[in-house]
């Protein structure tokens, strides 16, 4: 039993981990509005979203993830922007 708990902590603990770098990209603090105007149309996301109010879990279900790339990207320029 705690075998099969461990095992399963340890597959949580991964798919967190895996999801990092995404949560990076999104929690950059030089991120204006241009910058998620620009993540929602990339990403097909409302334009409405609250990104105060909004889960990594909700972000995931519209397919956040397979824009990993351009998230990088542009939290890259936001950070130099920033600076």
């Amino acid at each position: 039993m705690p075998a099969r708990k461990a095992g399963e902590l340890r597959r949580l603990l991964e798919k967190f981990w895996d999801q990092m770098p995404i949560v990076r990209c999104l929690r950059t603090p030089g991120l204006r509005d241009r910058h998620w105007n620009k993540i929602c149309q990339i990403c097909q996301l409302p334009f409405e979203l609250d990104r105060k109010q909004i889960s990594l879990e909700q972000l995931l279900s519209m397919g956040v993830d397979r824009h990993l790339m351009m998230l990088i990207e542009l939290s890259t320029i936001a950070s130099k922007e920033a600076v």
